[in-house]
């Protein structure tokens, strides 16, 4: 065989060694798994009853067959299934109860294995796990005034920043009406009685409420007791007509902000505006006597 013929034959070599290899090289990439895929729920989503449906699917070549697929929660094997749902045979659906919240979540994915034991993981995802409402506290109190707040205390196990609402004998809800985190303000409440409950929600969706049953509102300006835990605030202004003189001083005294007094300087206020009431009355009368005695002497 000459030179030129030698040539050719090593050509003729070299593109058959090049055809056999990516003819084995197709074959060995069509007998692997080719995808794993955790389908649902979606990562950082939420669920409020400890029971989540996972979503898990995966795929093979074609010269592979699909064995399981597997649930893996925080790196655990749950579930193994060799069932799967879809028509193509790809998927399989984990229902999974959990028995307490987790506020950090659970990460999961998912494991696809074929024939060949080969198994390929997919990303990670992770869902948070809360079935428990907030806690709402209402206050004691039981009579306020006008303009006074409604301090409520508001926790919950995961989340804190919670959705609030209040709603005033279960009329229209308010969600914006909140001057504090969790009060409720009444400056523009009409004297009377009224239920008001405090709605509080969190990210997972759970509600919890407490009430004030027959809270009564009264005018700014008349004794009332001060919530527990609010802090002092002045009255709504007030036109009061007052008496003129020492006596309508006084009276001024106690309209402008008796809330924060003692019970004892209250009652004793009350006292010297008897007694100021006492001595006006009497004065005039020892004028008229006097006035006698000076006719008698006449």
């Amino acid at each position: 065989m000459g030179f030129l013929g030698q040539f050719f034959m090593r050509k003729i070599i070299s593109t058959l060694g090049s055809i056999i290899a990516i003819l084995l090289l197709s074959g060995l990439s069509s007998a692997s798994v080719s995808s794993a895929t955790a389908e649902s729920p979606a990562t950082n989503t939420w669920d409020s009853d400890r029971i989540v449906t996972f979503n898990c699917s995966g795929a093979t070549g074609s010269n592979a067959t699909l064995v399981n697929i597997s649930l893996i929660i925080d790196g655990v094997y749950n579930t193994t299934n060799t069932t799967f749902q879809s028509g193509g045979g790809n998927s399989t659906i984990v229902i999974k109860t959990f028995t307490v919240d987790s506020c950090a979540g659970k990460t999961w994915k998912c494991e696809v294995c074929d024939n060949e034991t080969t198994c390929l993981n997919s990303s990670s995802k992770v869902i948070k796990i809360d079935a428990t409402a907030p806690t709402v506290t209402a206050p004691s109190d039981t009579i306020i005034k006008r303009g006074a707040l409604l301090v409520y205390a508001s926790t919950d196990v995961c989340d804190s920043s919670l959705t609030l609402k209040w709603t005033k004998d279960a009329g229209v809800t308010n969600s914006t009406s909140f001057l504090y985190t969790n009060d409720v303000e009444t400056d523009d409440w009409s004297p009377g009685t009224f239920t008001v409950t405090v709605y509080a929600t969190d990210d997972a969706g759970n509600e919890g409420s407490g009430s004030v049953t027959d809270l009564e509102v009264k005018k700014s300006g008349v004794l009332y007791v001060q919530p527990s835990g609010q802090p002092q605030r002045q009255p709504l202004a007030e036109t009061v007509s007052q008496p003129s003189g020492t006596v309508g001083q006084i009276i001024a005294i106690l309209t402008f902000n008796v809330s924060g007094m003692p019970l004892f300087a209250i009652l004793g206020i009350i006292a010297l505006v008897g007694l100021f009431i006492d001595a006006g009355k009497r004065k005039p009368r020892k004028k008229k006597r006097s006035q006698k005695r000076s006719k008698k002497r006449k």
